[in-house]
């Protein structure tokens, strides 16, 4: 709330700027804030959490259960507010604030329940995080994972909560699997055929590949993988429009008669 209040007159384009400027603020304040963060060293000895008299220490297949337990409430939670009321006046929002103001919604309250309910979603990401790992510093959230996770929402479809999740799976099975995968199959084929421009690491070069495959993605589907079907809508609409102008004939109407 109290980074969303400066932004609330601001919009599309200049908000998620001023958001990613924020999002590159806080990571230096906490690597100032030695009394409270630790600075660079960061927190350490997290203790791990302990649910209904279950431990769960190092036991990857307890985490595994709890991310997927926690996704599926988080899923159900965004939901139920998209069909509910303040999920309405977001959207209405969110197409026009002057439409929106117009029919009595509160700009400021509205917005700054978005960023509030975006906020803890993130934070109890970050809580789990810490507390799987015992571990938490500045270093670990710069501003790349800001762009893997705005790649993974254009990449899966603007709108539609199964289009996110699609797009969150497929760049981070490549991240975190696939890219390493691929940089030893290419090292591989190099060292047998004697082509030393294969053996590239993609690990270095994975946010390039990202943004080439956002590019890729605009130009081809800039509505996303599953995009939601009032987006859709909007952008073929546009291009239909759009081609139809292309062949039509504009006349001057200076000196019609009325």
């Amino acid at each position: 709330v109290i980074l969303g209040a400066p932004t609330l007159r601001l919009r599309g384009d200049y908000l998620a700027i001023v958001t990613l400027g924020f999002g590159e603020i806080v990571p230096i304040v906490a690597r100032n804030a030695n009394n409270i963060t630790k600075g660079e060293q960061g927190l350490n000895a997290i203790d791990r959490p302990v649910l209904f008299g279950l431990e769960f220490g190092g036991n990857s297949v307890r985490w595994w259960y709890l991310l997927m337990v926690v996704g599926v409430v988080i899923i159900f939670m965004a939901r139920r507010m998209r069909d509910s009321r303040l999920g309405r006046a977001w959207m209405a929002m969110r197409e026009d604030e002057i439409a929106a103001a117009s029919m009595g919604i509160n700009l400021v309250r509205t917005k700054l329940l978005a960023f509030a309910l975006g906020a803890s979603f993130s934070g109890l990401a970050g809580v789990i995080f810490a507390s799987r790992y015992s571990f938490a510093n500045p270093s670990q959230f710069e501003f790349s994972t800001s762009v893997l996770l705005l790649s993974m929402v254009i990449l899966g479809g603007l709108g539609n909560i199964w289009g996110v999740i699609v797009g969150g799976l497929l760049l981070g099975v490549f991240d975190r699997i696939l890219a390493a995968r691929i940089t030893e199959w290419l090292e591989n084929i190099a060292e047998i055929t004697g082509l030393g421009f294969l053996s590239v690491d993609l690990t270095s070069y994975r946010f390039g590949i990202f943004g080439l495959t956002l590019v890729v993605m605009m130009l081809l589907r800039p509505e996303g993988i599953l995009p939601s079907a009032q987006h859709r809508a909007e952008l073929r609409s546009d291009t239909t429009e759009g081609d139809g102008m292309a062949g039509d004939t504009l006349y001057d109407a200076r000196g019609t008669p009325a």
